[in-house]
Order: structure tokens, then C-alpha cells, then sequence
């Protein structure tokens, strides 16, 4: 099959349209760069198209060292939060340092202008070992607003805890991790507050227990809010920091007051260590109901 392909001449002559200039490199939201990375420990950015300052940078220079436009990315964004910080960055530099074959991935910067989500898309130069040509999308608008989406989708709206939509994720990727540990917590009485002061009330007292929770978590430690008065804890720490975190929630929750409501909130706590063929989350609420039973406002661990 044969195909008739226009000449630039033709759209030149035709439609005084550069099809370089105008069509090819004219784009606002836009940059494209060549990136020199026959030294790996010093790799280069030169400009070739575009403004820098459509990425949220200075445009004073044509050339800049990837070291420093790499110390603006903003590790802080939303989605790094759900993954962690850790296995973002892993994902971002496996993309950025890859140096062989295309690349193509969106991460925030934050410079003296401002926060820009930016989309980088790198192609190996032919027969160029070490060359790249790299296209900068400044996406900031529409990422600003998948970035809450995806915020939105992967958080309790009451809480600010993670959801049942995490625990999952986090769950299948991490349970193999060392000294994983579940802990399943549930407001003791919950449904008194409900009925005695009303679900504003009672939305107040989650709002508040889930605070306690937030102070407890760091790292790869985070709790969800799974339903109603219900939260389960996906923990890697050693046993005995586990049982003092649990102690610690169990007093916490017990200072939670509300000026003219006498009622008092107390949580009933299970905590089980994963251990092959046995199912952590099952097991802590097993504890969990174990602990109701004798009493309430205390933990098991098993």
C-alpha cells in the first residue's frame, strides 16, 4: 500500500503553517529537552523547545543539572502518602534512572513559583547511548484535581483514616513484611452515645478516637476505618511495642470527653501476629470479641 505524505513545503505554501515551528514544538504546556546522561553521577538537561518556566522554573538558563531539578520533587503528595513515601520514590527513580529504552512518568516538583505536577516522557536518541529527548507535560490542573479523587477514594471522609479500599491494598502488599501484626479495634457501647446524645454526637467521638489512632501511626503503621465503630491497625513493629501501642489507645481513648455528655468511651482491642496459614485479621477479632466478653476496655494479644 502506498501512502502520499504532504511535504512542509506544500503546508507552507498553502497554509503559511510551519509544520516545525507551529505545529511540532508550539506547545504552551510544554517543553522538550535533551538529556545528556553520558555521565550518570552529573546528567544534564539542555532546553531545546518551550520555556522552563511552563514546568515552574526559572527560565534564565538553557541548561540545568538533573540533580537539582531532581531535589524539587515533592515526596509529600497524596499518592506517595497511600503507597508510602519509600516505595514511591523507588517507583519514581526506577522511571527517572532507568536510562535505557522509554520512560514515561507524572510526579509534583515544588519551586519558588509554586507546586506543578509534571509528566516526564523520555525516548532514547537512535544509535545515542546516552541521549535522551525528554517531553515535560505541565499537567498541574488536571492533576491538582486526581490528585483529591484519589485522596477521596482511599480515606475515610469522617476520620481522615485510610478505608476499607487501603486496608486492602496495603494488606496484599505488605503482609509478607517482618513483624506484621493486625490489630482490630471497636468503640466499647458505641451505640449509647448514638442513641442517648444523637449521630452528630457520635460522629464527634469517631472523629476524636480516630485522632488518638493517627497519633500512633508512622512509616508503613496506619489504621482504617472499615465500617461504622470498627478500625483495624496493619503494624510492623516488634511485639512489645505493639501491646504498649495498644495500651496507649485504650488510655487515650478513655480521656475522650465532650463538655455536658457524662457518657464515657472505652475500646476493646485484639492483636494478632501473621503467622503462615493463619489468618491475622480473623484472629484479632476473635481477641477482639474475647476481650467483650470479659469485660470490655482492654486487649488481647495472640
Amino acid at each position: 500500500m502506498n501512502y502520499f505524505v504532504t511535504s512542509e513545503q506544500y503546508i507552507k505554501d498553502k497554509y503559511d503553517v510551519d509544520v516545525v515551528k507551529d505545529i511540532l514544538l508550539d506547545r504552551e504546556d510544554r517543553a522538550i529537552l535533551l538529556m545528556d546522561a553520558t555521565n550518570k553521577t552529573d546528567v544534564l538537561f539542555h532546553l531545546l523547545s518551550g520555556s522552563l518556566s511552563t514546568l515552574g522554573l526559572s527560565d534564565d538558563k538553557k541548561t540545568m543539572k538533573f540533580d537539582d531539578f531532581y531535589l524539587l520533587i515533592d515526596y509529600d503528595n497524596k499518592y506517595a502518602q497511600i503507597s508510602s513515601k519509600k516505595e514511591y520514590k523507588r517507583y519514581i527513580d526506577s522511571e527517572l534512572f532507568r536510562f535505557a529504552g522509554t520512560s514515561d512518568v507524572t510526579f509534583p516538583i515544588i519551586s519558588s513559583f509554586g507546586r506543578f505536577w509534571l509528566r516526564f516522557v523520555i525516548y532514547p536518541i537512535r544509535n545515542k547511548t546516552d541521549l535522551f529527548s525528554v517531553f515535560v507535560y505541565n499537567l498541574t490542573e488536571l492533576m491538582n484535581k486526581e490528585e483529591l479523587n484519589y485522596e477521596r477514594t482511599h480515606k475515610d471522609s469522617l476520620t481522615g483514616l485510610f478505608n476499607q479500599y487501603t486496608f486492602d491494598y496495603h494488606y496484599g502488599l505488605r503482609y509478607q513484611n517482618e513483624n506484621f501484626h493486625v490489630m482490630y479495634l471497636d468503640l466499647d457501647d458505641f451505640k449509647e452515645i448514638n442513641d442517648r446524645y444523637g449521630h452528630l454526637v457520635g460522629n464527634d467521638f469517631l472523629k476524636a478516637f480516630g485522632q488518638v489512632l493517627k497519633s500512633q501511626e508512622c512509616e508503613l503503621n496506619h489504621f482504617y476505618r472499615i465500617g461504622g465503630d470498627e478500625f483495624v491497625g496493619l503494624l510492623f513493629l516488634p511485639e512489645q511495642d505493639v501491646k504498649q501501642m495498644a495500651q496507649t489507645i485504650i488510655n487515650r481513648t478513655k480521656e475522650i470527653k465532650f463538655k455536658g455528655i457524662r457518657s464515657k468511651i472505652s475500646v476493646s482491642i485484639g492483636v494478632s501476629k501473621y503467622v503462615d496459614q493463619i489468618d491475622p485479621v480473623r484472629k484479632a477479632d476473635e481477641l477482639l470479641y474475647e476481650v467483650k466478653s470479659k469485660g470490655k476496655n482492654d486487649y488481647l494479644f495472640g
